[in-house]
């Protein structure tokens, strides 16, 4: 069961993180 939450936190953080590099990309590039 902790393992199963540590992947869920973890993939949820990487798809804030990829997010928020994406806006910046468009961002930068807009």
């Amino acid at each position: 069961m902790k393992l199963i939450q540590i992947l869920t936190t973890g993939m949820l953080t990487l798809s804030l993180l990829a997010g928020g590099a994406l806006a910046e990309t468009r961002r930068r590039a807009g």
